[in-house]
């Protein structure tokens, strides 16, 4: 961090051993100045202060040790002046006050019930590994929310994680217990964050079909079939000023629209026309994407909240990375893999931004989805793996 040039007036100087930072803001060797060290004193608490944790012992590190300075005098406290604002005006960058992050974040991902015959003899509920991969790749862990608990348990559950994920998958978006504790969920995060609580949801496939049915109470999605297909995205002019790919790199949002980079796997959706005429869902969403699909009908395949940090898509980034059926069309290139990877971090840093927690690490180390071990399913499913519950 430091040049020898910077030191050359130091080099003669003796100082103590190193020992413990006094300011407390570093757990690095530093000295150990005594009371009567006025000046000294605090020439390293505020070069401390001003840096991030650990730097303030760097010119430690060099060597240098400190004067004698009981008895020395105003001299070497003018001096010391001096040499700080060498230091500061020379070595040290522009600090800047960053908004607090939780870097623990927990996310829930929905179980969806077993239908399938063959699936039910290993659990009733399930989750597939790529969502799980998916969340945990950004740097995320997840609990799995069953669909057996009571309004009271739920409501525990949401001051406890900091996102939720709605998977993609084949349950009734209206009836379906899936459906029914989304809704739950749903309620708790509006009244959340509009008392200020930030908490993101995230849809994707039927997650992000539930969603538009949870804004404006009604199901009106139509045939818009683009079954195991990859797409490039078309981009609208909202998309570029999104939170989701407002910082995506110029040249990446190009390739967006121009790459077949998005996986398609559904047979019904929303289309344009009907986003545009429904009041309830296009003042709720900002649309960012849509796509063609092949019966020509022109869908909605990326959206936003315009007030709410929720968000959908009707495609499947997780697959890019983390889902390796043969049969199943997902864009394995080094783009699909980065548009892949965007995503998470970006819904991951979304629940940086929520500061839910748990009570103690006992409590949530025995909700989380290490304790449990998924099951190799590609013999018999279109997933890899899935987390029976």
């Amino acid at each position: 961090m430091f040049a020898s040039a910077n030191l050359t007036g130091l080099a003669s100087i003796s100082f103590p051993k190193a020992t413990t930072c006094k300011c407390g803001l570093s757990s690095l060797p530093c000295t150990d100045y005594s009371d009567t060290d006025k000046c000294a004193a605090v020439y390293f608490i505020s070069y401390c202060s001003l840096t991030a944790p650990g730097d303030c012992a760097a010119y430690l590190h060099l060597g240098h040790r400190r004067p004698n300075m009981a008895n020395s005098g105003l001299l070497p406290c003018i001096y010391l002046a001096f040499v700080n604002s060498i230091f500061f005006s020379l070595a040290l960058p522009t600090v800047f006050k960053r908004n607090p992050m939780n870097d623990r974040p927990v996310f829930g991902i929905l179980t969806q019930i077993v239908t399938d015959d063959v699936l039910k003899p290993f659990g009733k509920t399930f989750i597939p590994a790529s969502y799980v991969k998916y969340m945990e790749s950004a740097g995320s862990r997840v609990m799995p929310i069953r669909l057996t608990h009571t309004t009271e348990e739920y409501e525990d559950i949401f001051r406890k994680i900091n996102g939720l994920l709605f998977i993609g998958g084949a349950v009734d978006i209206e009836t379906s217990e899936f459906a029914r504790v989304a809704k739950i969920f749903y309620n708790l995060a509006l009244k959340a964050n509009d008392k200020g609580d930030f908490f993101p949801i995230w849809g994707t496939c039927l997650g992000m079909q539930l969603l538009t049915v949870l804004v404006c109470g009604e199901n009106l999605l139509e045939k818009t079939t683009a079954e195991n297909i990859a797409l490039p995205l078309n981009l609208t002019t909202e998309a570029y000023s999104s939170r989701m790919f407002r910082d995506f790199p110029e040249d990446f949002m190009k390739i967006l629209t121009q790459e077949p980079l998005t996986g398609n796997f559904h047979h019904y959706g929303l289309t344009v026309e009907t986003f545009q005429k429904n009041e309830m869902l296009h003042n709720f969403f900002s649309l960012l994407s849509t796509n063609t699909a092949e019966n020509e009908a022109h869908f909605v395949s990326t959206v936003e909240g315009r007030r709410y940090p929720f968000y959908g898509v009707q495609w499947h980034p997780e697959g890019n990375r983390f889902q390796w059926n043969t049969r199943l069309n997902f864009p394995h290139s080094a783009h699909g893999a980065h548009l892949s990877s965007l995503m998470a971090e970006f819904f991951v840093n979304e629940g940086r931004k929520s500061f839910h927690h748990f009570d103690n690490p006992t409590e949530e180390a025995s909700s989380l989805i290490y304790n449990y071990t998924p099951v190799y399913s590609a013999n018999i499913s279109a997933y890899d793996q899935l987390y029976f519950f």
